[in-house]
């Protein structure tokens, strides 16, 4: 029987080399065989682990026969490896096959497709390894950290990684990272980041009258960007002083149910007469050529500007998440500051309705949360300098 011999190419101390296959198996690495054959000795390059038993033994076979003088049949002998596809072809193949994939009948929203083409886009450019077979266990850990530097949000840094690794398992690479290794988000109360009253007061004094109506409808029915965006008239419940938020195949929440929100009176009135303004739009808040507003962060961002609330402290930061120092600033009102945004708004209303008394399973139901623990991180913890916090507490010393 030929000898052949299984290794592992893989790159050690900035060195690319072929080594013995280790006993464990490694996921992580390519495989190849090793044999003579016409007089030298020839590598055969066979790809994952999985792939190793049968081309070993298709090869050693068909080594054996041509030894003997006759031929295998065709099936029987070992196929060239399919040409190692690059990182971009692989991303393209994935988010191919996602445009088209279903959950439960329903397809997956454009908008999911389109955040994992946004990480994944981020993650080729960063890991800068042509052939997708070369990605290893380094890359992903670079990429983590690197994310971690850019942005503040644990959350945010979680679902990065979330997509990576679903990518990778779907491309055939599950070993080189688990869920399980990334950093669960760490909520911590005091971080929740929701407007306070002087910040509130001073960005609708610097809006206009159209910006106005939807920086009261994002404070006060605590709806998601997208949400806000899609929403039409029919979904406003005039007699009752509600919103109906659907889910269905037009129109998905992140929560994937439906909900019913409540309206401040005052917010009602001011929406009957901007849709006297609007009689032929069916969104509620469409953009200025007709279709669906992508740009309130920005749009809030300019108002934060104009308004003088812009921290200044915020520079832009290039694809490795390194800061970028070339005059632009939040401060000049080159780049929005991300203190302000939309989620904020949802997070500020719900401290409102607690701080107000509303209760708290009635806000689970009126976010769309899934559970308690999350509408609970949502709520912004009370300065300890706050009169009515120290109102309170000196009110429970027992007499």
């Amino acid at each position: 029987m030929a000898n052949v011999r299984v290794y592992v190419r893989k790159k050690i101390d900035g060195k690319r080399n072929y080594y013995p296959a280790p006993h464990v198996p490694d996921l992580t690495a390519c495989y190849y065989l090793r044999y003579e054959g016409h007089g030298k000795q020839t590598w055969k390059r066979v790809g994952h682990y999985d792939l190793v038993a049968k081309a070993k033994l298709c090869l050693e076979r068909q080594l054996f026969a041509e030894a003997n003088g006759y031929l295998l049949p065709m099936e029987e002998r070992v196929s060239e490896a399919p040409p190692r596809p690059t990182l971009a072809q692989t991303i393209e193949s994935y988010l191919e096959m996602q445009s088209t994939r279903r959950i439960r009948g329903i397809p997956l929203s454009t908008k999911t497709v389109q955040a994992s083409r946004n990480v994944l886009g981020h993650f080729s450019k960063f890991c800068k390894k042509k052939l997708f077979d070369d990605v290893d266990r380094n890359d992903l850990e670079r990429f983590m950290e690197t994310i971690s530097l850019r942005y503040t949000s644990d959350w945010t840094v979680h679902n990065y990684m979330i997509n990576v690794l679903a990518f990778m398992r779907a491309a055939g690479r599950p070993g080189l990272m688990k869920n399980s290794e990334i950093p669960d988000p760490q909520t911590d109360p005091t971080k929740v980041k929701a407007y306070h009253e002087n910040q509130i007061r001073r960005l609708f004094a610097a809006a206009d009258d159209g910006e106005l109506v939807w920086l009261n409808f994002f404070l006060y029915s605590a709806c998601r960007e997208q949400e806000v965006a899609r929403l039409t008239w029919d979904r406003i419940l005039w007699e009752d002083y509600a919103l109906s938020i659907p889910n269905n195949r037009n129109f998905r929440t992140k929560s994937r149910r439906a909900r019913l929100v409540p309206l401040e009176d005052t917010l009602v009135e001011m929406l009957k007469v901007f849709k006297g303004d609007k009689p032929d739009s069916a969104l509620i808040f469409p953009a200025e050529k007709g279709g669906t507003e992508g740009h309130f962060l920005r749009k809030i961002q300019e108002i934060a500007h104009r308004a003088g609330l812009a921290c200044g402290k915020c520079v832009p930061h290039d694809e490795e998440g390194n800061e970028v120092h070339d005059g632009r600033t939040c401060g000049n009102g080159k780049i929005g500051c991300c203190e302000y945004g939309c989620h904020c708004f949802r997070k500020t209303c719900a401290t409102n309705w607690h701080r107000k008394g509303v209760p708290l399973g009635d806000i689970q139901a009126y976010l769309g949360h899934s559970s308690l623990e999350i509408t609970r991180d949502y709520l912004q913890v009370s300065s300890l300098n706050d009169p009515a916090v120290r109102e309170r507490i000196n009110a429970s010393r027992i007499k």
